[in-house]
Protein backbone atom coordinates (compact mmCIF):
# COMPACT_ATOMS: atom_id res chain seq x y z
CA UNK A 1 0.00 0.00 0.00
CA UNK A 2 2.96 2.29 0.58
CA UNK A 3 3.78 2.35 -3.15
CA UNK A 4 0.21 3.39 -4.01
CA UNK A 5 0.33 6.13 -1.38
CA UNK A 6 3.50 7.50 -2.99
CA UNK A 7 1.98 7.33 -6.48
CA UNK A 8 -1.77 7.96 -6.26
CA UNK A 9 -2.11 8.19 -10.04
CA UNK A 10 -1.71 4.40 -10.25
CA UNK A 11 -4.45 3.97 -7.64
CA UNK A 12 -6.73 6.21 -9.68
CA UNK A 13 -5.85 4.35 -12.88
CA UNK A 14 -6.53 0.95 -11.31
CA UNK A 15 -9.85 2.09 -9.86
CA UNK A 16 -10.78 3.61 -13.22
CA UNK A 17 -10.24 0.29 -14.97
CA UNK A 18 -12.24 -1.58 -12.33
CA UNK A 19 -15.12 0.90 -12.51
CA UNK A 20 -15.08 0.89 -16.31
CA UNK A 21 -15.08 -2.91 -16.34
CA UNK A 22 -18.02 -3.08 -13.94
CA UNK A 23 -19.88 -0.59 -16.13
CA UNK A 24 -19.38 -2.84 -19.17
CA UNK A 25 -20.38 -5.94 -17.23
CA UNK A 26 -23.66 -4.40 -16.06
CA UNK A 27 -24.54 -2.64 -19.34
CA UNK A 28 -25.07 -5.34 -21.92
CA UNK A 29 -26.27 -3.07 -24.74
CA UNK A 30 -23.62 -0.33 -24.70
CA UNK A 31 -22.09 -1.19 -28.07
CA UNK A 32 -24.24 -1.44 -31.19
CA UNK A 33 -21.78 -1.34 -34.09
CA UNK A 34 -20.58 -3.33 -35.95
CA UNK A 35 -23.58 -5.63 -35.59
CA UNK A 36 -21.42 -8.72 -36.09
CA UNK A 37 -19.13 -7.80 -33.19
CA UNK A 38 -21.73 -6.28 -30.86
CA UNK A 39 -22.34 -9.56 -28.99
CA UNK A 40 -18.59 -9.91 -28.38
CA UNK A 41 -18.19 -6.26 -27.39
CA UNK A 42 -21.17 -6.44 -25.01
CA UNK A 43 -20.03 -9.72 -23.46
CA UNK A 44 -19.11 -9.74 -19.78
CA UNK A 45 -15.65 -10.96 -20.75
CA UNK A 46 -14.90 -7.54 -22.26
CA UNK A 47 -15.74 -5.85 -18.96
CA UNK A 48 -13.88 -8.56 -17.10
CA UNK A 49 -10.69 -7.69 -19.00
CA UNK A 50 -10.95 -4.15 -17.67
CA UNK A 51 -11.53 -5.39 -14.12
CA UNK A 52 -8.53 -7.73 -14.38
CA UNK A 53 -6.37 -4.93 -15.76
CA UNK A 54 -7.38 -2.66 -12.87
CA UNK A 55 -6.70 -5.34 -10.28
CA UNK A 56 -3.40 -6.12 -12.00
CA UNK A 57 -2.33 -2.47 -11.86
CA UNK A 58 -3.16 -2.26 -8.17
CA UNK A 59 -1.38 -5.53 -7.39
CA UNK A 60 1.85 -4.85 -9.27
CA UNK A 61 2.09 -1.37 -7.75
CA UNK A 62 1.37 -2.67 -4.24
CA UNK A 63 3.64 -5.72 -4.11
CA UNK A 64 7.30 -4.92 -4.84
CA UNK A 65 8.15 -8.53 -5.73
CA UNK A 66 5.75 -8.36 -8.71
CA UNK A 67 7.29 -5.27 -10.30
CA UNK A 68 8.75 -7.36 -13.11
CA UNK A 69 5.20 -7.86 -14.41
CA UNK A 70 4.48 -4.11 -14.73
CA UNK A 71 5.32 -3.88 -18.46
CA UNK A 72 2.90 -6.71 -19.23
CA UNK A 73 0.09 -5.32 -17.08
CA UNK A 74 0.48 -1.78 -18.40
CA UNK A 75 0.86 -3.00 -21.97
CA UNK A 76 -2.31 -5.07 -21.75
CA UNK A 77 -4.20 -2.21 -20.11
CA UNK A 78 -3.08 0.18 -22.83
CA UNK A 79 -4.14 -2.25 -25.57
CA UNK A 80 -7.66 -2.79 -24.24
CA UNK A 81 -8.06 0.94 -23.58
CA UNK A 82 -6.99 1.74 -27.15
CA UNK A 83 -9.39 -0.92 -28.44
CA UNK A 84 -12.18 0.77 -26.46
CA UNK A 85 -11.27 4.20 -27.88
CA UNK A 86 -11.31 2.83 -31.44
CA UNK A 87 -14.67 1.12 -30.96
CA UNK A 88 -16.19 4.29 -29.51
CA UNK A 89 -14.70 6.42 -32.28
CA UNK A 90 -16.24 4.11 -34.90
CA UNK A 91 -19.59 4.35 -33.10
CA UNK A 92 -19.41 8.12 -33.34
CA UNK A 93 -18.51 8.06 -37.04
CA UNK A 94 -20.94 5.36 -38.15
CA UNK A 95 -23.94 5.89 -35.84
CA UNK A 96 -23.47 9.49 -34.77
CA UNK A 97 -23.60 8.46 -31.11
CA UNK A 98 -21.88 10.71 -28.63
CA UNK A 99 -19.31 8.44 -26.98
CA UNK A 100 -16.31 9.37 -24.81
CA UNK A 101 -13.62 8.20 -27.20
CA UNK A 102 -11.27 11.17 -26.72
CA UNK A 103 -10.74 10.68 -22.94
CA UNK A 104 -10.26 6.96 -23.52
CA UNK A 105 -7.68 7.72 -26.18
CA UNK A 106 -5.83 10.03 -23.79
CA UNK A 107 -5.82 7.37 -21.09
CA UNK A 108 -4.57 4.76 -23.56
CA UNK A 109 -1.74 7.07 -24.57
CA UNK A 110 -0.80 8.11 -21.03
CA UNK A 111 -0.46 4.53 -19.74
CA UNK A 112 2.85 3.90 -21.57
CA UNK A 113 4.17 7.21 -20.24
CA UNK A 114 3.27 6.18 -16.70
CA UNK A 115 4.83 2.77 -17.26
CA UNK A 116 8.07 4.31 -18.56
CA UNK A 117 8.27 6.57 -15.52
CA UNK A 118 7.61 3.68 -13.19
CA UNK A 119 10.39 2.41 -10.98
CA UNK A 120 11.02 -0.88 -12.82
CA UNK A 121 14.71 -1.54 -13.23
Amino acid sequence: MHNLAKRPLFLILGMYFIANGLFFIFHDNYFKWPPQLAPIENDDLFGGLFVLAGIGILIVKTLPELRRFEPYVFGGASIIQMFLAIIEFMHMIKLGMNMPWIPNLYIALIIPVLASRSDVK
